[in-house]
C-alpha cells in the first residue's frame, strides 16, 4: 500500500495536471505533472516543486488518521508577480478539493498560507504555498 504522503502528492499532481489555466501560467508545458519533485536543471521560470512535508499521527480511539502539512514552492523571477499568481491559483484549486487518494481517504484539505521570499542572492522569488490535510487509510 502507498503511504499517505505519496498518495496525497499523487492526487495533487493528478488534480493540477487537468488545469489548463495553470498550464498556461507555468513556463514549461505540463508533461505528466505541473509539479516537480526537485528543481529541474536549467528550468525556465516560473515552475513549481513539492517542498517540505510534516506529518503526524492523528488517530482517535476508533479511527486511524494522518495529519499532513504540505508545502508547494513556486519559483519565479523576483521582478514579476507570476509566482504569487500561480501560488494563489493553486491555493484556490486545492482548498477543500475532493481528491481521490490511492489506499487512503482524504477527509479534509485546507489552504493554510502563502509566504514569499527572495532566494539565491535575490535572483529568484520563492512563493511557498502551505496546505493541511487529514487522511485515513481505507
Amino acid at each position: 500500500m502507498i503511504g499517505p504522503i505519496l498518495a496525497l502528492r499523487a492526487a495533487i499532481q493528478t488534480h493540477l495536471a487537468s488545469d489548463a489555466v495553470l498550464a498556461g501560467k507555468l513556463a514549461s508545458p505540463i508533461a505528466a505533472s505541473p509539479l516537480f519533485e526537485e528543481a529541474p536543471r536549467a528550468a525556465a521560470l516560473p515552475y513549481a516543486t513539492f517542498g517540505e512535508v510534516k506529518t503526524r499521527n492523528a488517530s482517535a480511539l476508533d479511527t486511524d488518521g494522518c495529519e499532513q502539512f504540505l508545502t508547494i514552492h513556486v519559483w519565479s523571477d523576483p521582478a514579476s508577480r507570476a509566482g504569487l499568481d500561480i501560488a494563489e491559483h493553486m491555493a484556490v484549486r486545492l482548498d477543500e478539493a475532493p481528491l481521490t487518494l490511492e489506499g487512503h481517504r482524504l477527509v479534509q484539505l485546507d489552504f493554510v498560507s502563502i509566504e514569499t521570499r527572495r532566494e539565491n542572492g535575490g535572483r529568484l522569488m520563492r512563493c511557498s504555498l502551505r496546505l493541511r490535510a487529514f487522511t485515513q487509510p481505507v
